[in-house]
């Protein structure tokens, strides 16, 4: 059963030194959220790009369809289109 997923964790906010307390940061800290979303995005998409054109991915079972350039494309037009 092929499952992809990719699970991030960015802290809005601080642990206090003695570990107790949790204060949350602003709600306008950094970046607003949808900003960083369309980064990571391009950013994820890239790094796909790169390692599928160095050899270094695999593609067993249901994912090779994925295996050819046009698949691949395929691949990177439904990640894109995910929200």
């Amino acid at each position: 059963m092929d499952h992809f997923h990719l699970h991030c964790l960015v802290p809005g906010g601080v642990l206090s030194n003695d570990r107790e307390t949790w204060t949350p940061s602003k709600k306008n800290y950094l970046f607003r959220t949808q900003s960083m979303v369309k980064a990571f995005k391009i950013i994820y998409i890239k790094g796909l790009r790169q390692f599928y054109e160095a050899g270094d991915f695999t593609f067993p079972g249901e994912t090779a369809k994925y295996e050819t350039p046009a698949g691949f494309n395929r691949l990177i037009k439904i990640i894109k289109k995910k929200k």
